[in-house]
């Protein structure tokens, strides 16, 4: 936690006023939403730097998690970029109840934009999960966790999903991906939890479609999925698929056969592709050559070294230069080997990745997935260490693609859910074709599969201010009223005081009274280290 600075009540007409350290724009004292600045957390930034004068900061919008956040050249609002295209002349800064940071016109009060997540747009009111206890309707919208996906319900009724979002005030602006709808319900109005747990649709006449089974806790809407899920038995009870593959590939080169990996069994014969996830990349065995192919079909990478005199045309169906000595099949052993064999009836090997665990490799687990990335390269891990066994790039030590990406996707406190609500615990999720027991592709069915995480909740420090003079919390004898106590996320607490003097001659040595458990068994945590 900072210590507190400066303490202003929004709305802020100053956009030029200058942020000491640790000093707040609060709603109320009663609120829980805040902006904060921080000159500690600062990255430099040159480009930001270049654009103003004086000491970086950031701006942080709490509302007992981070929601957003972004650096200002001068630690003044107006030093902010999203304040760039806009004057300061006659206009505001004020933090809604709900915790929405906005900018308005002073004359007109119109909003010129705001913010409640990280993602750039003016709608993004949910950001990648929804606990039970919220709705989603035509006010506001929910975005993917990398803020590329959006679902809101548009005023015809339905509930939209765009995706390849751009930042702007709306987010129908990207790709229209999907509709959730139903003939059975004229024009929907909500989309929100049942009291025993059940998603469900209600149209403007309140006419109701359950989505999901009863016992539903959680959304998470990510990568094209809205997945529902269920706290009490840690699963998932519904899955709502709005992205499927649509990758294509001219005939005269090849047949798409796998999608993102090969696994142990599979077998991969002249004119059949593995593709990449991302549909730019093909390992293909052709006219028996195994290589790979970029985007525009250049090859990038080779399994063995031919003549440039030799080598042939991939385009070209009819080119049949030397297939007898080439390869007939690539297979993936069950031993964890991928294997270029010839055409010849003692099954010659030409090439492989020798991931055989029998072959006095280091490892004791089997190498079963053999991925082609995004990026074009082929490489091999097993589902256990997630360690990489051969890499196309030549080195196995120089990435782990897939031991990131467990990391970033699955691991509570990584960076992807440094703006998600874990007040109340979260599913992490990692949505990849990787998770797919069936790698077979299908063009326009096959989809991401899940696998996913409950993250117990993590309530952070949040300040607590107490102010007699708001006659909201406070009663005529200054006790605070019942109804804003608040209790302790924790069992310690770290506060400062500012004591002033209103005018009352009574109140000569000001006191604080603190009432706290009987327990003794109170740990503290690094708030009270020396340097705080």
């Amino acid at each position: 936690p900072l210590p507190i600075g400066n303490v202003s009540t929004s709305p802020l007409y100053h956009m030029d006023y200058k942020f000491e350290q640790a000093a707040m724009l609060i709603v109320s004292s009663s609120s829980i939403y805040y902006l904060v600045a921080d000159y500690t957390t600062v990255e430099y930034d040159a480009a930001v730097a270049a654009n103003g004068t004086g000491t970086q900061c950031v701006f942080t919008l709490y509302g007992g998690y981070k929601m957003w956040s972004q650096t200002s050249v001068n630690c003044t609002i107006a030093g902010l970029p999203i304040m760039q295209p806009y004057s300061i002349t006659a206009e505001y800064v004020v933090i809604d109840p709900d915790g929405t940071l906005s900018f308005r016109d002073s004359n007109t009060n119109a909003e010129l934009w705001k913010r409640r997540t990280k993602c750039a747009s003016d709608d993004a009111y949910y950001y990648y999960a929804m606990n039970k206890s919220y709705s989603l309707d035509t006010t506001n919208a929910m975005y993917s966790v990398d803020c590329t996906w959006s679902m809101m319900i548009s005023r015809e009724g339905p509930v939209k999903v765009y995706k390849n979002i751009n930042a702007s005030v709306s987010n129908d602006e990207g790709v229209y991906a999907a509709t959730i709808a139903s003939p059975e319900l004229s024009a929907i109005d909500e989309l929100q939890f049942t009291a025993d747990g059940s998603l469900q649709l209600m149209d403007q006449d309140h006419n109701t479609l359950s989505l999901s089974p009863n016992g539903a806790d959680f959304v998470v809407f990510d990568a094209g999925k809205l997945l529902v899920f269920d706290y009490d038995t840690n699963s998932m009870l519904q899955q709502f698929d709005f992205e499927t593959a649509q990758c294509t590939l001219n005939e005269t080169i090849g047949l798409i056969r796998f999608i993102h990996f090969m696994k142990p069994g599979d077998t991969l014969w002249n004119d059949e592709v593995l593709i990449s996830a991302n549909c730019e990349y093909k390992l293909i065995l052709k006219n028996g050559k195994l290589v790979i192919l970029n985007a525009v079909h250049d090859v990038i990478w080779s399994a063995l070294e031919y003549d440039a005199d030799s080598f042939y045309d991939i385009e070209n169906e009819n080119d049949t230069h030397n297939i007898e000595n080439g390869a007939e099949r690539l297979e993936f052993l069950n031993d964890g080997n991928l294997v270029l064999y010839a055409y010849s009836s003692s099954n010659e090997i030409l090439w492989q990745t020798n991931t055989s665990t029998l072959m006095n490799r280091d490892t004791i687990f089997y190498a079963d997935h053999a991925i082609l990335s995004d990026v074009g390269s082929l490489f091999i891990v097993d589902n256990v260490s997630l360690s990489a066994h051969f890499n196309s790039s030549g080195d196995v030590e120089a990435t782990n693609e897939v031991g990131a990406d467990y990391n970033y996707h699955l691991i509570c406190d990584s960076e992807k859910y440094d703006f998600v609500d874990k007040r109340y615990g979260f599913y992490a999720t990692w949505i990849s074709y990787y998770h797919c027991a069936d790698n077979a592709f299908v063009y326009n069915q096959s989809t991401p599969c899940v696998v996913y995480q409950y993250c117990p909740r993590i309530k952070h420090y949040e300040n607590m201010f107490l102010d007699p003079s708001d006659s909201a919390s406070s009663s005529n004898c200054r006790r605070y009223q019942d109804e804003t106590w608040r209790s302790l996320s924790n069992n310690y607490m770290l506060f400062q005081t500012s004591i002033t003097k209103i005018g009352d001659p009574r109140i000569t040595q000001p006191e604080l009274y603190i009432v706290l458990s009987t327990s003794n068994e109170i740990e503290f945590d690094t708030e009270f280290d020396d340097n705080y």
